[in-house]
């Protein structure tokens, strides 16, 4: 249980190890949680995809041993907006897909890219770990904890087909929202 009177950082580090941890225990605790998604976007979403961001300036500056502004603006926008768009694409296509309470859908989504984001944070700041990247998967674990949880009246089979498309969305609409983005910035 993550304490309402600590600072907002240290919520999204409980949250995350939590998550880590037990997510069995975790998910269930953040679908109970009575919270507008605007707040969860706030306090836990914002901050990580500002630091990914923070995290993308700061390997860019020093991109080939020299300042270069434009280039580093350029990619810590792109990161912000591929994450933050992918999200949001991941949600609407999970909400049209299941048509079930956005509340839960939304943080299906948001919880579930949090490793995304947080793995990425470590990748742009020591570039020797992308390897690392492959521990985002483990999203997988909470996206399927959460999908049994928000559709435990509907069959097996259904969960799992659920399961992939939700999984696709939220692990590939980043990445995809990036190259294309990267694509149009070099024309």
């Amino acid at each position: 249980m993550i304490n309402e009177n600590s600072s907002p950082y240290l919520k999204i580090v409980t949250r995350f190890k939590n998550l880590v941890i037990q997510p069995k225990k975790e998910c269930p605790e953040i679908l109970l949680v009575n919270e507008e998604m605007n707040d969860t976007l706030t306090t836990y979403i914002l901050p990580l995809i500002g630091f990914a961001s923070i995290a993308t300036f700061f390997k860019h500056t020093l991109y080939p041993n020299e300042f270069i502004w434009d280039f580093a603006l350029k990619n810590a926008a792109i990161t912000f907006i591929a994450y933050f768009v992918g999200l949001m694409s991941a949600f609407y296509v999970i909400k049209l897909f299941s048509r079930t309470n956005s509340h839960s859908i939304f943080f299906l989504a948001a919880y579930s890219s949090g490793f995304i984001y947080i793995i990425g944070i470590v990748t742009e700041l020591i570039p020797d770990l992308y390897i690392f990247y492959i521990l985002s998967l483990y999203n997988l674990v909470v996206v399927w904890n959460f999908t049994f949880l928000i559709f435990k009246e509907n069959s097996h089979q259904l969960k799992v087909i659920y399961f992939i498309v939700f999984s696709v969305c939220i692990n590939v609409f980043p990445e995809v929202i990036s190259r294309i983005l990267y694509f149009f910035t070099k024309l």
